[in-house]
């Protein structure tokens, strides 16, 4: 994902999941991994990251719910954190898909 502000933007890698079984809900998931951190006042780059975890997530396995509460998911983000940033792009670059 991509998360633009007026200031910054910064692209988020997808996180690996173990097998792709099932991806449906896998944006809802993403919007409610992002606003999780987003509501609890978390820098945007980990609220992307939680989108990503929480999307990877539920698509590992069949139905629309994660099988582990999202709040799980920020000891994962913190871990990754220390491991890898996400790419911060400059204003002037323009974004690739």
């Amino acid at each position: 994902s991509v998360i633009v502000t007026a200031d910054e933007r910064f692209a988020i890698g997808p996180e690996p999941c173990e097998q792709l079984v099932d991806t449906t809900s896998a944006g809802d998931l993403y919007a409610a991994g992002f606003l999780h951190g987003y509501a609890r006042g978390l820098d945007l780059a980990t609220c992307g990251r939680l989108g990503s975890l929480a999307a990877a997530e539920v698509i590992g396995h069949v139905g629309a719910r994660p099988a582990i509460p999202l709040s799980t998911l920020r000891g994962r983000v913190a871990a990754l954190s220390e491991i890898a940033d996400p790419q911060r792009i400059s204003r002037s670059r323009p974004c690739r898909t």
